[in-house]
């Protein structure tokens, strides 16, 4: 464990059960959504790899026109 990580654990560890509980909570959700990212990430890498491809060859046709700050 990290120097970082045993300090936010000690801090947290000094708070009331109920905050140290959403402090919990809100870990293991991020975690899990951390998971899930890397999952379909790794998942759609091929069909990632295809567009970007197809973005590619549309760019380098002259088939693309750059974004402006003022599109946004």
């Amino acid at each position: 464990m990290t120097k970082l990580l045993e300090k936010a654990f000690a801090e947290i560890s000094g708070l009331p059960d109920d905050d140290q509980d959403r402090y919990a909570t809100l870990l293991l959700a991020e975690l899990e959504s951390e998971r899930k990212w890397s999952e379909a990430f790794a998942s759609s890498a091929d069909q990632l790899g295809i567009l970007a491809e197809e973005a590619l060859k549309e760019y380098n046709e002259g088939k693309t026109t750059p974004l402006r700050s003022d599109d946004l």
